[in-house]
């Protein structure tokens, strides 16, 4: 028979987006029957919506990264944002990453869109209100879809809830092809953060790997799914004795932190971007960056770089930053194990060797063009350098000893390392042969080729590899 059944729907029976529901009932024969699922969303109050920024002064302090979880009857930006007036950078600022840049409201950036993110400033204290929209219609059965182009997008929450990014990455069949949540650091004014947690109200940004766009879908309703992504370098060891290791690094400049940055080795990596790499995010304020460059990839910078598992490797790293003062790079040396591996980090600009096995950190002061190599090799006889270098002199000035040290780039080269005085005669020879590539190191105890101990003064220490000259002064106390 038809029956009519009424029920109330109050207030409290509602989430975040509304009601998803539907009736089943079972006849007398005890067959099931079910309606249709329908919705009731949740609607804007008729005072409408303010969006919820906190901040104001108009100086990078009062920067905001946000985003609307409402469909928009009118998305204009200069619509939505009539209370601050006219467009005058000078009052409010309204702008979003796009296309490789930030575009401003009045030069390109014309519209507010549900899952995008925007940058906001405002100098005074103006609220910004709408009630032209709709929660977002989406459902068990019709997730909301976030487009994300080739490169990196400056993302937001379409949902009035927060989201977990990994969940929402790992139902995706192209999971390996999306990078981290990079949020904004309000405190140190960067995009280095990562971030799980896609807050409401909120974005940030996220690096497609493809040429082409991916459609992710963002369900209403998360499950845990068995896997997850593949381990990420965060999860690898940074014990050289294993074939998988990664080395976090740490870069501060006055008073900024980086730890987005590092190297490492796993056997299901490649020469070229993939999902153990992570790439420089899109400068904003501040910026402070150790990169290595892959000229095969269309984005080449890359501040996470995972290679094949080898026997050698050489990471060449580039640094750039808008700061001032000296750098100071961490690792954590006891994580490297205690095996035959051998890792070194060298200056070239400052002429610096260091054993990252047996110091954890190296200051500088950044220069133009500044570079900074690392050589790894899985034994002491396996290192593959990419240059040839003479190594500063240290102690110098020095009374006793001072250590002397060099590198090798080719497998077999004849190497002379000489000690001159001031006048170009020759007085000790501390080194001389054929030389396997690699680091070596050696002390010279201030005498000449008889033992004799020299006069204090002025020396000049000469290299010579396959030909090619390298000198330095020191001074003997």
């Amino acid at each position: 028979s038809n029956t009519t059944y009424q029920t109330t729907i109050d207030d409290a029976m509602l989430d975040e987006i509304g009601l998803e529901f539907y009736f089943e009932v079972t006849d007398a024969s005890g067959i099931p029957k079910a309606t249709a699922r329908k919705f009731i969303y949740r609607s804007i109050p008729t005072a409408g919506l303010m969006i919820p920024f906190t901040k104001f002064g108009g100086t990078k302090e009062s920067y905001e990264l946000f985003s609307i979880p409402y469909e928009l009857k009118n998305n204009s930006a200069s619509e939505v944002f009539k209370e601050l007036g006219a467009i005058d950078k000078s009052k409010w600022r309204l702008s979003r990453y796009q296309n490789g840049k930030n575009i401003d409201i009045g030069a390109g950036l014309t519209s507010i869109e549900q899952g995008k993110g925007y940058w906001f400033n405002r100098k005074e204290k103006v609220d910004v209100f709408f009630n032209n929209g709709t929660i977002t219609k989406a459902n068990q059965a019709t997730p909301f879809t976030l487009v994300l182009e080739s490169g990196w997008n400056q993302i937001g929450n379409p949902y009035p809830f927060n989201l977990d990014w990994d969940d929402i990455v790992n139902l995706s069949p192209s999971k390996n092809l999306i990078g981290k949540l990079i949020v904004f650091n309000a405190e140190q004014f960067t995009l280095t953060d990562e971030s799980n947690n896609l807050k409401v109200w909120s974005g940030g940004f996220v690096f497609n790997s493809s040429p082409q766009r991916i459609e992710l879908e963002l369900p209403v309703t998360l499950k845990s799914t068995a896997g997850g992504r593949k381990s990420t370098p965060d999860q690898i060891t940074s014990d050289l004795t294993n074939r998988d290791w990664f080395v976090p690094l740490t870069i501060t400049q006055a008073g900024i932190t980086n730890k987005a940055t590092g190297f490492g080795m796993h056997s299901e990596a490649t020469l070229s971007k993939d999902y153990f790499d992570e790439v420089v995010a899109p400068r904003f304020i501040n910026y402070l960056e150790l990169y290595t460059t892959r000229s095969d990839f269309f984005y080449p910078w890359f501040a996470r770089d995972v290679v094949a598992t080898r026997n050698s490797n050489t990471w060449e790293f580039s640094f750039e930053s808008n700061l001032t003062g000296l750098v100071e790079l961490n690792w954590a040396k006891d994580d490297l194990g205690t095996n035959s591996a051998q890792l070194f980090l060298f200056d070239p600009n400052a002429g610096v060797l260091v054993d990252m096995k047996k110091s954890d950190q190296y200051r500088f002061e950044p220069r133009m063009n500044q570079a900074l190599h690392i050589f790894y090799g899985a034994s002491d006889n396996e290192l593959s350098p990419s240059l040839n270098a003479l190594n500063a002199a240290w102690p110098n000035p020095f009374s006793g000893e001072t250590n002397l040290s060099f590198v090798v780039r080719e497998k077999v080269s004849k190497v002379a390392l000489s000690i001159f005085d001031i006048l170009g005669k020759k007085i000790n020879q501390l080194a001389g042969g054929e030389y396997n590539a690699g680091v070596y190191s050696l002390e010279w105890n201030g005498t000449d080729h008889n033992n004799q101990a020299v006069a204090a003064g002025l020396y000049v220490v000469r290299l010579e590899i396959n030909g090619f000259i390298y000198s330095q002064r020191i001074i003997k106390k």
